[in-house]
């Protein structure tokens, strides 16, 4: 894993994007579940207003991380090695980031699993 995160080779960064892009996705299926439980509530007040309107929080969530990424994807390419190793840690952040929200989701889905049976 750990050479992994130091990879900062543009397919190891192209790589890494998409992990982003799909744990974005998780994260706003998991954000629904758990709110439409009547138990959890969005602690973040820029996408809470959205996912009362869970259509419009889940285009949101596919349309501007994918446009942003894509944007990101195309920039990279003319990257110079100092600017894809600094881009590679701001990556690598986001992706730890959104791994451990997921787990958290996990965590309570599970949770509130028990709790509900």
């Amino acid at each position: 894993m750990g050479k992994f995160l130091k990879n900062y080779t543009l397919s190891s960064i192209k790589i890494k994007l998409i992990i982003i892009y799909l744990l974005n996705v998780t994260d706003i299926f998991f954000t629904l579940i758990l709110i439409n439980s009547g138990y959890f509530y969005e602690g973040n007040s820029i996408i809470s207003p959205l996912v009362t309107k869970p259509f419009e929080a889940i285009l949101l969530k596919l349309t501007l991380p994918g446009a942003l990424i894509l944007i990101l994807n195309h920039r990279i390419k003319k990257a110079t090695t100092s600017q894809l190793s600094l881009s590679n840690l701001a990556i690598d952040g986001c992706m730890i980031m959104y791994l451990i929200i997921n787990c958290f989701h996990i965590a309570w889905l599970t949770l509130l699993h028990f709790y509900l049976h």
